[in-house]
């Protein structure tokens, strides 16, 4: 079992099972019952195919908003800390969020699959969160950020925290997802042996470590 699928049958219990609903249920056990293929094995009349490597860049890449890290895929969020007199309705509300994805190689020991990620919803377990105090200058890559967005004030008198999810260079990541027969606009095609990527970005979900998945 790959240690995706393990993560898999931790995860589905509970208040996830009523996030993900039945219908993902159906991809995880018949991602559950398969071996990632090599990008040589790899068989474009199969359908969606599991394949694991290391990410490598493409062509664009771009920084992490809170640590300023070289990342081929980011998310995200702020949020605000909200007390109350009762601690049991305390909470944290989220002020802002985004994120920036790049299509990227991923490599193996036999080849190098595309990894469009247009239409793919990354689940990343790279996730680093930084709490500022109201009285706190907040680190240098976080102030300029601050300085620069339209949606945070950077002004506050409430304890925020900045969470970012990243898939960066060199990572091992693994993939769930159809071969696609066209290939994306993209200007290096040369050593590429396969792309993988849905032409409809409604199709996107994804589960799993470091993990992008392209199923329905």
């Amino acid at each position: 079992m790959s240690l995706f699928a393990g993560f898999l049958l931790c995860a589905i219990p509970g208040a996830f099972m009523a996030f993900v609903g039945v219908g993902h249920l159906w991809n995880y056990a018949r991602l559950r019952q398969g071996d990632p293929v090599s990008i040589r094995e790899l068989d474009t009349s199969s359908g969606a195919l599991e394949l694991e490597g290391t990410a490598r860049a493409h062509e664009d890449t771009s920084r992490s908003p809170f640590t300023d890290t070289q990342t081929l895929v980011h998310e995200w969020t702020v949020e605000e800390y909200s007390p109350s007199p009762s601690s049991n309705s305390s909470s944290w509300s989220q002020l802002a969020s985004g994120d920036d994805r790049h299509p990227f190689r991923l490599e193996d020991d036999t080849g190098t699959a595309l990894i469009d990620i247009q239409g793919g919803s990354p689940y990343l377990q790279s996730t680093k969160t930084i709490t500022v105090e109201p009285d706190e200058s907040p680190p240098p890559a976080i102030a300029q950020f601050l300085q620069y967005s339209d949606q945070v004030d950077r002004e506050h008198s409430r304890t925020r925290r900045y969470t970012e999810s990243r898939l960066d260079l060199g990572s091992p990541v693994h993939v769930y997802g159809p071969v696609r027969n066209d290939a994306p606009e993209t200007e290096d095609l040369a050593s590429i042996d396969a792309v993988i990527g849905v032409e409809d970005p409604d199709r996107g979900f994804t589960v799993g470590e470091d993990t992008l998945d392209f199923s329905n």
